[in-house]
């Protein structure tokens, strides 16, 4: 559209957030596109008296963290957000044309006319949708929490929306993996939640780290490759037998308070190998780089 419109585009080969405000001052940039770790990125920059002196009226992008767009504004000043969700395979997108921090979007009568899809009634603690006695989703009315009616249920990880259903059946594909949940677990100072999957191994089968790390750097793109694997004996199913992960996605990946035996991504050692207290200390903190 900036191109039909004869509107000026400036490109960067690579994102340096030393230079990212000269370069916004130099070129007149009065709009950026973002995925939400490049403003985090920016703010860590030392301040300066420079930090409101741009032209930049409007960012559009996707992963905005509220707390992260409310430190943006009180350091450079009144900046509109426009956050997208969205994804290729997924089922709608919305736009945040308000610009409220926080928000991904809105549910607008006219997109109802463009795009099919209905908001259902859902319960986070059971990580899933409330149905009537025919089985059906049960519709809410707008400013109630909800989703789509034919669901695509993704965790955001440094901006990118990631499919949980790929990545367990991925997972699955490899023959001593009986069972797998993948869910998202935060990490300090990281944008989004990172994959984790919580797995069953089939009877007289042992975790085999490497072939793990061979099958998911084959099958998965970077933004997508789950972080951690637990081993369960068990999966917490409802009655109607879906997957709960209230307990998994309230425990994280801290050893201290998971018995099971976890592992982490080590691409160092191209396999996926034993999470121990120091390892995970070392992540908490940014000295293990993921």
């Amino acid at each position: 559209m900036g191109l039909y419109e004869g509107a000026h585009l400036v490109l960067w080969r690579k994102l340096s957030v030393s230079h990212f405000w000269g370069d916004c001052r130099q070129h007149g940039v009065t709009v950026f596109q973002y995925v939400g770790e490049i403003c985090r990125y920016v703010l860590s920059q030392p301040k300066n008296k420079l930090d409101r002196l741009h032209s930049v009226r409007m960012t559009v992008g996707n992963g905005m963290r509220a707390d992260v767009g409310a430190r943006f504004l009180e350091r450079h000043g009144d900046v509109r957000f426009c956050d997208i969700y969205g994804a290729t395979e997924g089922n709608v997108g919305f736009v945040n044309v308000d610009g409220k921090l926080g928000a991904c979007g809105r549910d607008l009568p006219f997109l109802r006319l463009l795009i099919k899809y209905a908001l259902v009634k859902y319960v986070h603690e059971k990580d899933g949708t409330v149905r009537d006695d025919k089985g059906f989703c049960i519709p809410l009315p707008r400013d109630t929490p909800r989703l789509n009616d034919s669901l695509f249920l993704s965790i955001r990880w440094k901006g990118e929306n990631v499919s949980t259903m790929e990545v367990a059946d991925t997972l699955s594909d490899l023959d001593f993996i009986k069972e797998v949940t993948v869910y998202g677990v935060t990490i300090p100072n990281n944008e989004g939640r990172a994959g984790m999957a919580a797995v069953i191994l089939e009877e007289g089968h042992s975790l085999d780290g490497p072939e793990l790390y061979r099958h998911v750097v084959g099958h998965l793109p970077i933004y997508v490759r789950p972080y951690f694997i637990r081993l369960q004996e068990a999966l917490e199913l409802t009655s109607t037998f879906k997957q709960i992960k209230t307990h998994l996605l309230q425990e994280g990946f801290n050893p201290a308070l998971i018995r099971a035996p976890q592992f982490y991504l080590d691409n160092a050692a191209c396999s996926y190998t034993p999470l121990t207290r120091q390892i995970y200390e070392g992540i908490v903190s940014g000295k293990v780089k993921l």
